[in-house]
């Protein structure tokens, strides 16, 4: 009962999460991690060097700021890459105009993910234990890793950090899809 109120809370307070990238939910792997089916998606990105991921979004989520202006809000933030080198991105509609400067825009093609939520703050090792849990629950569940994991922040202004929602993710091989490990 408590995972359906907290779904109908989640589906009223954070819109955003259904249609922050479209993907559509597959199945569950563990009570913490889920399997999603991804169209392509357009992605707008910039590179902050830091240590810190939390330094990296807050620096990413400016930067991308200036490029997109209102049109940001408060979509779901991207964070990819390694210490010291991080992309954060977000997300852009299909048929939303690219930034004209301050940014790069790629392409990630359909695939298959597995995503794990949590809440709470950033850290270097918050981020290392959220991949690390994410991986462990696809090896128990024998589904394989076919790509470097990342992270997607759904800020919230009116929630304080340990409330924020986030999710790390992984692209898996096709045969997840399916709902059976290759």
């Amino acid at each position: 009962m408590n995972h359906l109120l907290s779904t109908a809370v989640l589906a009223l307070c954070l819109p955003a999460l259904a249609g922050a990238t479209d993907c559509r939910r597959l199945r569950e792997v563990s009570p913490d991690t889920e399997l999603r089916a991804c169209p392509a998606l357009r992605v707008a990105e910039t590179t902050v060097r830091t240590v810190d991921p939390g330094q990296a979004l807050a620096e990413g989520r400016e930067r991308l700021a200036e490029a997109l202006g209102s049109r940001l809000g408060q979509r779901p933030l991207w964070l990819s890459g390694r210490p010291p080198e991080w992309r954060v991105g977000v997300v852009l509609a299909a048929s939303e105009a690219a930034p004209a400067t301050g940014v790069e825009v790629r392409t990630q093609p359909p695939a298959t993910v597995a995503a794990l939520g949590f809440r709470g703050r950033w850290s270097t090792v918050r981020h290392a234990e959220r991949q690390q849990a994410l991986r462990r629950d696809l090896q128990k569940a024998g589904i394989a890793i076919a790509g470097e994991p990342w992270l997607v922040r759904y800020p919230r202004r009116l929630l304080p950090d340990v409330l924020q929602r986030s999710e790390a993710l992984v692209v898996v091989h096709d045969g997840a899809r399916a709902g059976t490990a290759p």
